[in-house]
């Protein structure tokens, strides 16, 4: 039972992680190819900054994961970093 909640958990940290990271690249992306509609943002290369930081939180979380819980579980799972 214990091992379910644990495929579980892992499971649903990985496809969060993801996630996240996929939602800030599409933010970053979007910030450098369409400066003007960001443009009543005075402070541009600060807010990519700021998305960028949190791209990488999520990416520190991803690799954590998998670096730390390569168990049988973690493996099914194919948990990679990007």
């Amino acid at each position: 039972m214990a091992n379910n909640y644990r495929y579980t958990i892992l499971r649903a940290l990985k496809a969060h992680y993801e996630a996240q990271i996929e939602y800030h690249k599409v933010n970053i992306n979007i910030m450098l190819d369409n400066v003007v509609a960001v443009a009543e943002h005075p402070d541009v290369m600060n807010m990519v900054d700021e998305a960028i930081v949190k791209l990488s939180e999520y990416d520190e979380k991803l690799q954590t994961l998998n670096k730390y819980f390569t168990s049988v579980e973690a493996t099914s799972l194919n948990i990679t970093t990007q």
